[in-house]
């Protein structure tokens, strides 16, 4: 006699309101905000072209608000207590207020997405998935950019410009690899220009 299936998961509006620290690791509740009480403003939304400028916002905030046990490695309570909680239908309180919080973050992680960028990450239903498909879209864009602006780098002639364009352009190219954290030494700076 194998004991009944369990039972579908709960719908989200039956949640049972407890303290919202209490899903929070044991070392963050003491001084972090709860995402029940959380509300923090981005100045620049995620587009097509500023997913560093984005990760410069958002990433402090994550961090400052504790946040980060969501997005890494997070540690989700089991939907049940006991075998008898199991058998009865009771999800446990702790994994209630583990998905609440997660649907809250989720909510403000996809209010800094622009309607341009919105789209992609459709069909994610935790912070953590969210942040790992816009993480994995970007990086395979940065690294082609990456790519693309060494071997412009490499290439780079002096053709019919100046040499004041010609450094200029240099300079360009080295910033836009600095921008997308692709830093070029100095040494590699005169290589170029000689």
């Amino acid at each position: 006699n194998n004991p009944p299936p369990p039972p579908p998961p709960p719908p989200m509006n039956n949640a049972v309101p407890v303290n919202a620290d209490a899903a929070m690791p044991v070392a963050a509740t003491s001084s972090c905000t709860s995402v029940k009480g959380f509300s923090h403003l981005i100045s620049e939304k995620l587009t097509n072209s500023n997913y560093l400028l984005w990760c410069q916002q958002v990433e402090p905030v994550i961090k400052g608000h504790c946040l980060h046990y969501l997005l890494t490695n997070p540690q989700i309570p089991p939907w049940y207590a006991s075998l008898a909680d199991r058998n009865a239908g009771n999800v446990s309180s702790e994994f209630l207020l583990w998905e609440q919080q997660d649907q809250l973050f989720l909510s403000w992680l996809q209010s800094t997405i622009s309607s341009e960028v919105l789209p992609r990450p459709i069909g994610c239903k935790s912070s953590r998935h969210l942040w790992d498909k816009l993480h994995s879209h970007f990086q395979s864009i940065i690294c082609a950019k990456k790519k693309q602006l060494r071997n412009e780098l490499r290439n780079i002639l002096l053709y019919n410009c100046s040499i004041s364009e010609y450094l200029l352009w240099v300079q360009t190219l080295i910033d836009s690899l600095s921008y997308i954290r692709e830093l070029i030494p100095t040494n590699e700076h005169v290589d170029l220009i000689l």
